[in-house]
Parts: C-alpha cells; structure tokens; sequence
C-alpha cells in the first residue's frame, strides 16, 4: 500500500524528470487566478509531517495536470515569462496507473494509498549491497575506459564532464567521484538515491555509456530501472 509520502517523492520524481522547478505550478496558477503555491508542492513532496492538503490543492493540481496534458498554456506575461511558457509546453503530465491524465480524486486517492503509484515514477529500493556493488562496477569501467581510450585518468574524467550528463553534473559530484576512483570514498545507498533523485539516472554510469559501451554497466542500469 502506498502512503501520502510515497506520493509526494514520486512526483518530485515525476516533475525533476520534465524539467519543471516547484515554483513554475504557481506561476501558471497565478495566470489562471488559481491557488496552488510553490510552498504547497515543497511540502507535498518532501512529506512534510502531518502535512494534508486541502481539497483546493487537488483541485489546482488537477487543472495543472490537465494544461500539461492539453498543452494550453496562458500567453506570456509579468510572472510568466516565454522560458517558463516553452518548459510546461515541452512537459507531460503525471499519468496513472491506466496512462490517462491524473485528476484530482486521482491524486488523493493515490494520497491516501487507495489506488497504486505508477512503477515509472516510484523511488528505487538502493541498499548499501547495491551501492558496494556499484562502487566496484563503476572503478572497473572507468580503468577500462582509461585503458581503451589510452588516456589517463585526469583525461577520462575530462571526457566524462564534457558528455551530456557530465556538463550538468555539480562540481562536488564531480569531485565526489574522483574521491571514489581514487578509493578514498565509497557510495552509499543514500548517495546513489541522492544522484537519481538529483539527475534521473547515475552521471558517471551515464558519462561513460556516452563514451564506450558497457554490457556490465547498461544491464546495472537497467537493474536499477534508470536511463
């Protein structure tokens, strides 16, 4: 059974992977003279404590869900800018478990674990078996890599940052790698949830299937349901 916090970290899944930020909601409610605040989805994601919305949340949400889906959005204006405007237009709608747009009874009733949370956007089972399991996979591969490309270690690290993923990744993620291929650190399950939660799938494991392709690395990859 699912609860409301099951929820809410699936559509902090769900909204990372369109690519729209907490606050883009409320300025497209603002154009529509809606009620649905950027504080409202924080709290709805992270499972704030005692946290239950109120009917009109739901009620926004779903008129939300539905402009995605729809791909009406209000014309550009003070709040609502062309950037904002192209970044909903581009996003899809959270969907349920039957692939239609979810509506707001939908929503509560996944809210209140009286209906399943589509598989695509639920948070991954990582134990730290896993992340040791990664952590040995990920050194392997990339002293491969070194090896193929007949480069140093430096150099691939290089090559990983300017790859698609890579020039996305934050410099203490970058540094957090070299601290891992260097076998001064080692991930941990609450790491690796980290850079899914942070960048949809694992950026080094990424970076490298850019680079050369890994038989080990993709069937991981497709173990732990990530792109």
């Amino acid at each position: 059974m699912t609860s409301a916090i099951d929820l809410g970290k699936a559509y902090a899944r769900y909204r990372a992977r369109q690519g729209f930020s907490q606050k883009n909601p409320q300025q497209w409610a603002k154009c529509k003279n809606l009620m649905l605040h950027d504080s409202q989805i924080a709290y709805f994601e992270v499972g704030k404590k005692n946290y239950e919305p109120k009917s009109q949340f739901w009620l926004s949400l779903e008129q939300f869900n539905l402009a995605l889906a729809n791909k009406e959005m209000p014309p550009t204006q003070n709040g609502f800018d062309k950037k904002t405007r192209d970044r909903l237009l581009d996003a899809e709608p959270f969907l349920t478990i039957e692939g239609k747009p979810a509506e707001a009874l939908d929503f509560y009733a996944m809210f209140i674990g009286k209906k399943p949370i589509p598989e695509e956007y639920k948070t991954r089972n990582i134990n730290n078996e896993l992340a040791k399991r990664y952590t040995k996979l990920l050194r392997e591969e990339f002293h491969n890599t070194r090896r193929e490309l007949m480069v140093t270690g430096k150099e691939v690290i290089e090559k990983l940052c300017n790859t698609n993923i890579g020039k996305k990744v934050l410099k203490k993620d970058v540094q957090f790698l070299i601290d891992v291929i260097t076998e001064e650190k080692e991930f941990s399950s609450k790491h690796l949830q980290y850079l899914i939660d942070e960048y949809e799938t694992l950026p080094c494991l990424a970076a490298i299937q850019e680079i050369t392709k890994s038989p080990k690395l993709e069937k991981f990859k497709n173990e732990l349901g990530i792109k």
